[in-house]
């Protein structure tokens, strides 16, 4: 007779691809119930955007399949997104991760960017503006910004005063850097990148917007910008490349009428590159937290440090 135990020893055969260990030990198994030949469990998620989470499903339900007297296997797939802590500094009430998104230069499509990953990743909340100082400290602490995995914020193009207060106050989870296709994208996003990693902040990769056009009447993709900027700052930068976001005209006026374009047409190519790129990052921000329990065995809800 098959029993819960061996459904979790099962299940800890099947490793989560991005952080490479098991679900069992990752503490991602909850609810298992096993009725009738019918085996049911919660499997909990480090992020609602995990891209890789319908492979991470088919292999968990497999695991199970395969053992003696079950034959059918439901899963409740759910989520839990793990907040960002750094000594010394002060986290922002409700809000788990604060994510940035950053170029080297004005122009490149931060804000659109921004505006679409809010909401692929949930309801979008943006920040732009030089906010500086004590502006910045009152408008994350005293914004009531309810209870979120990802807060997004838009930051001016640079390394001025405001990603400066922002890094010094804030725990951030990690900075998206946005560019272009052209070959000047390696200088460009290499300012804004040299920066946040010189103060410990997380690059969770380089997103290349305005990417090929393709024509609406006869379908051929134009490299208006050139081609591989991104890609070729993200080898040379040695960071990830998380995508391609295209040149669309209707991203352009999505985003005058004030609607975000994942919102405006969700089938179109811009807005899956919009998703895909999204579940990059929150799966690159799922890794990141992840290292911040090295060094921890997790027992329960418990973290316990190892003598």
């Amino acid at each position: 007779m098959t029993t819960e135990k061996d459904v979790l020893t099962a299940l800890s055969h099947v490793k989560d691809p991005e952080l490479g260990r098991d679900l069992v030990s990752l503490n991602m198994v909850k609810n298992v119930r096993i009725s009738e030949g019918l085996a049911t469990f919660t499997l909990e998620l480090t992020t609602p955007a995990c891209p890789l989470k319908a492979q991470i499903e088919r292999e968990a339900v497999a695991a199970v399949r395969s053992l003696p007297g079950i034959d059918r296997v439901e899963v409740d797939l759910t989520s839990n997104v793990v907040a960002r802590r750094r000594p010394g500094k002060i986290a922002v009430d409700k809000v788990r991760n604060v994510l940035c998104v950053a170029s080297g230069k004005g122009g490149v499509g931060k804000s659109t960017v921004t505006v679409n990953f809010s909401v692929a990743l949930g309801a979008p909340i943006v920040w732009r503006g030089p906010m500086v100082g004590k502006l910045i400290s009152d408008f994350l602490r005293q914004v009531d910004w309810g209870d979120l995995d990802y807060l997004v914020v838009d930051l001016p193009p640079g390394t001025g005063d405001a990603s400066l207060t922002l890094i010094q106050q804030v725990p951030l989870s990690g900075v998206v850097i946005v560019t272009t296709p052209q070959e000047a994208a390696v200088t460009t996003a290499g300012k804004a990148l040299h920066m946040f990693k010189g103060m410990d902040v997380p690059i969770l990769g380089i997103v290349e917007n305005m990417s090929g056009f393709a024509c609406p009447h006869c379908g051929v993709a134009v490299d208006i910008f050139a081609k591989g900027g991104g890609k070729e700052a993200a080898r040379e930068l040695k960071v990830p490349f998380l995508g391609e976001i295209p040149l669309d005209p209707d991203i352009r006026a999505s985003g005058d009428h004030g609607l975000p374009f994942v919102l405006a047409d969700p089938e179109s190519q811009g807005a899956r590159a919009f998703h895909s790129v999204a579940e990059q990052v929150a799966a690159r921000i799922s890794i990141e937290n992840a290292r911040d329990l090295q060094g921890f065995v997790i027992l329960g809800d418990r973290r316990i440090t190892p003598a």
